[in-house]
């Protein structure tokens, strides 16, 4: 695959420009983070909401100055020639051989935080699909389930695909879920939870958007993580199918 978007096909081409800000967007799922910590925050009616928005923010605001900066530096060119060390690039000429060294810092204090974030926040949630019967557990012996299933998920994940692979697989299934989430607001809790149906029918519609022409451009470059990708979704559903008619049984 060439670095220059002028060397490619046509289609490709406009795959990548759609795409390409498309995938950025997910950097805004964090605030999903806010959510799973609820039970946490005094007066989730009002301070859930306010949550998600300051962080929505701050995120537009991050990702502004981070463009506008490596943009300043070496440019669109040099960004995609760089790819995944634009930031560390973008440092050099202001910082010398110390930039390098400062990015990579940066880089590993904001990854150790995101993952520890991440991995309370889904263990949470985990816990409270256990608690539901609507998730496998391990045996009783063992304690603290929720959190050795996911590192372990994590730690697979890990050992078996690159940095772009495990992103890319978790865009699928984030948005994959997202739909299905949304598809079960309006097939089934629409009017138990008074629902306004057209907003999860927007929602539809732009992961739509997002995940059709993000799933024929890698299928072109990366059939691979395509194929890993379908098969975790296949195993989640397989098993929560099985879950829940053993839950069903035992009622």
């Amino acid at each position: 695959m060439t670095n220059s978007l002028k060397d490619q096909p046509r289609p490709q081409r406009c795959l990548r420009f759609w795409v390409s800000p498309c995938w950025q967007s997910l950097a805004y799922k964090g605030f999903t983070t806010i959510t799973n910590q609820g039970d946490d925050i005094q007066n989730p009616q009002r301070n859930i909401a306010r949550s998600i928005v300051f962080s929505m923010l701050c995120c537009a605001v991050l990702y502004l100055l981070i463009t506008a900066s490596v943009q300043a530096s070496i440019g669109a060119t040099g960004a995609i020639e760089a790819r995944d060390y634009a930031l560390a690039e973008a440092a050099e000429p202001l910082f010398g051989a110390w930039g390098v060294g400062i990015t990579v810092a940066i880089a590993v204090v904001a990854t150790l935080s995101g993952l520890l974030a991440s991995l309370y926040s889904v263990s949470r949630l985990y816990a409270m699909l256990q608690d539901m019967r609507q998730a496998p557990s391990l045996p009783a012996a063992v304690a603290h389930q929720p959190l050795i299933i996911t590192t372990g998920l994590a730690i697979l994940a890990t050992a078996f695909l690159d940095l772009t692979q495990i992103a890319t697989m978790g865009a699928f299934l984030y948005l994959a879920v997202d739909i299905a989430v949304q598809w079960g607001v309006i097939r089934h809790l629409g009017e138990k939870i008074d629902a306004k149906l057209w907003m999860p029918m927007v929602a539809i519609a732009l992961d739509l958007a997002i995940l059709i022409p993000f799933t024929v451009l890698t299928f072109q470059n990366d059939i691979l993580t395509v194929i890993v990708a379908t098969s975790v979704a296949a195993f989640i559903v397989v098993t929560q199918v099985i879950t829940i008619r053993a839950r069903t049984q035992h009622e």
